[in-house]
């Protein structure tokens, strides 16, 4: 990734995603694609005028960036970010943006909001001739739903990860592990399935350098 990354910006993205995951789950949405934070999100966690800019400014920066997640046997799996602007779903009982679908099961607490900017964040893959492209989201709550707590796990991880600390590197190891070995029905999507940690890093090309950047830290 050629930009460094804020910590508060990884603060502010992590917090609008564990209150995107908690709607969806309290609301029973089936939140398919929606985006990961919108301004009006932003606002409604108290984030200043100030804040907001440079918010959307390292959004724009980090917009088109992928990074490889999974690379074995000619699949890969990587993250991408996106951003846009245009007019987006929101539902106001539970605060969190919606897509067109959650809006047509809650008409009636569902508005259209103009001219807005959205970041969603997706996991691309390929597998042999079979290429998938499915929201960071969507696939958080499917996880939350089916192991409470793992989500949530993933993201505090990511923001220790964010403020240098070994311990985002350690958790994050874990809990992907154990989703791994929790899961069954994804080794019969996954070609190789890591059941190690030396699994994981021959895996995973984003662990690898992580190991690397925190094996000598304290």
């Amino acid at each position: 990734m050629r930009h460094r990354i804020r910590e508060q910006f990884v603060e502010d993205l992590v917090s609008s995603a564990k209150k995107l995951i908690k709607g969806c789950i309290d609301g029973e949405f089936k939140c398919i694609d929606p985006p990961i934070t919108i301004t009006r999100l932003l606002e409604d966690m108290n984030l200043g005028e100030y804040r907001l800019r440079r918010f959307w400014a390292d959004a724009q920066k980090i917009a088109g960036t992928t990074v490889k997640l999974y690379s074995r046997m000619g699949s890969e799996f990587m993250f991408s970010v996106e951003v846009r602007q245009g007019s987006v779903y929101f539902n106001e009982n539970f605060g969190i943006p919606v897509d067109f679908i959650d809006c047509k099961m809650r008409p009636e607490s569902c508005i259209v909001i103009p001219r807005t900017y959205s970041l969603y964040v997706y996991l691309d893959g390929n597998i042999e001739n079979t290429r998938y492209h499915i929201n960071v989201i969507r696939l958080l709550v499917l996880l939350e739903r089916s192991m409470p707590g793992a989500s949530y796990k993933i993201l505090d991880a990511v923001l220790r990860l964010a403020r240098s600390d070994k311990k985002g590197y350690i958790e994050l190891v874990n809990v992907l592990l154990m989703i791994f070995r929790s899961i069954s029905v994804l080794k019969y999507i996954l070609p190789f399935m890591p059941m190690s940690v030396k699994d994981m890093l021959n895996m995973s090309p984003v662990l690898r350098i992580l190991n690397t950047l925190f094996s000598d830290s304290k």
